[in-house]
């Protein structure tokens, strides 16, 4: 019609599948592969303006059929802008608020067990060698300087073994159990490298190298940074992402046990201070 603005341009999406990027394709093209089988569900998209990759079958402009033009003569509406509910919306203006528009799970919970599992199992095996070596105990329930030097020695020393398992594995023990995965968007491990920078950051910038108040604080400051923008500084940093799969029943069954043993022997070790108090006095 004379006068009338010319369609705009279709958006443009990368797909990776099997571990290989491809494209940019117009959305139409992705959309008739999906359709005809030829493209999985849950092969990763990714479109300018999206916070990070998401499953096709998780963006609407994809797996739904175009809104129907506006019948002749009515006046045009413009559509609601598609959201996508793992990743965030579609020409978003910001990785913070498309995350919050998606609403999705940071598993903050998981994440953070998943390090209990990895820094208890790392720093009891740690210290029964030093402790079978040396005779050397560190007390717990007094803070002087060996104390302090042995945990930020152990929690330091355990970014080697991570890197190792992150780029082995893409999983540690603890975050296997919890059924996490850290990965490149595209579903490929992290190199040795880029997996012990992550490692680094976390022991840095997430755990304060296990200073007490320090660590507290930046613990604190990390888990809002990953619920307000759905990634974690030391994930954006290497390019990871991570992955969330429903743990299996041996791996629950694993979890419940370790949180049993470790809550039972918190109480033996509060036994043990109550006597030593009682006896003292």
């Amino acid at each position: 019609m004379p006068g009338a603005s010319p369609p705009p341009e279709e958006d443009l999406w990368f797909v990776a599948e099997d571990g290989v990027q491809t494209g940019p394709f117009p959305v139409s093209v992705v959309r008739e592969r999906l359709r005809r089988g030829d493209l999985a569900m849950d092969a990763l998209v990714w479109s300018e303006g999206m916070a990070d990759w998401v499953p096709a079958a998780r963006v609407r402009l994809l797996v739904e059929p175009p809104p129907a033009p506006p019948a002749m003569g009515s006046p045009a509406v413009a559509p609601p802008p598609y959201t996508v509910p793992g990743g965030g919306v579609v020409a978003a203006p910001s990785p913070a608020a498309a995350h919050s528009a998606s609403g999705e799970s940071t598993h903050a919970w998981a994440r953070f067990g998943a390090r209990v599992v990895d820094l208890t199992l790392f720093q009891a095996l740690a210290l029964g060698l030093l402790h079978a070596a040396t005779g050397f105990a560190p007390d717990p329930f007094t803070a002087n300087l060996w104390t302090v030097l042995v945990t930020v020695g152990l929690l330091g020393a355990w970014t080697p073994f991570e890197a190792w398992f992150l780029a082995r594995y893409g999983a540690t023990p603890g975050k296997w159990a919890f059924g996490l995965r850290v990965l490149h968007p595209d579903g490929s491990r992290l190199t040795f490298a880029e997996a012990w920078r992550r490692a680094v950051m976390v022991w840095v910038l997430g755990l304060g190298l296990g200073l007490p108040v320090l660590q507290l604080i930046l613990s604190a400051l990390a888990w809002k940074e990953l619920n307000d923008t759905g990634a974690a500084a030391w994930d954006r940093r290497v390019g990871a992402v991570v992955r969330h799969e429903r743990p299996g029943a041996l791996q629950r069954v694993l979890v419940a046990l370790f949180f049993l043993l470790l809550f039972l022997t918190f109480l033996d070790a509060l036994g043990q201070l109550s006597g030593a108090a009682g006896g003292a006095s």
